[in-house]
């Protein structure tokens, strides 16, 4: 339901009840995951999304971003091609990138 919104006190909590968690990362990290960008990241979950299954995507904080330990704990990485010089986006960005490709992608 995109309405109703809850608040969890930790990831474990947050991401538990999810099928499917995705981080969103601007670097390659040394870890054996798939990357996938905003639409082919969609088009991957079409099936889980016929399935009503629960997706999450993951984003860390704008000064950091996300740490190993949380992309360890997601089952792919969504990561948005850009200029390799500047690679890091603002959060919000980030978000509405995503976001975007989100609502051209899915029918509701």
């Amino acid at each position: 339901d995109l309405i109703n919104v809850v608040i969890k006190s930790d990831l474990e909590s947050a991401i538990g009840d999810l099928n499917h968690v995705f981080a969103t990362t601007a670097f390659q990290r040394d870890m054996i995951k798939d990357y996938e960008t905003p639409e082919t990241f969609l088009k991957s979950t079409k099936t889980s999304l016929v399935h009503k299954e629960r997706l999450g995507i993951m984003f860390g904080p704008e000064r950091t971003g996300l740490t190993n330990d949380h992309i360890a704990r997601c089952q792919k990485v969504i990561t948005i091609p850009v200029n390799p010089s500047f690679s890091s986006l603002n959060l919000s960005h980030a978000v509405s990138i995503i976001a975007y490709e989100w609502f051209q992608t899915v029918d509701y």
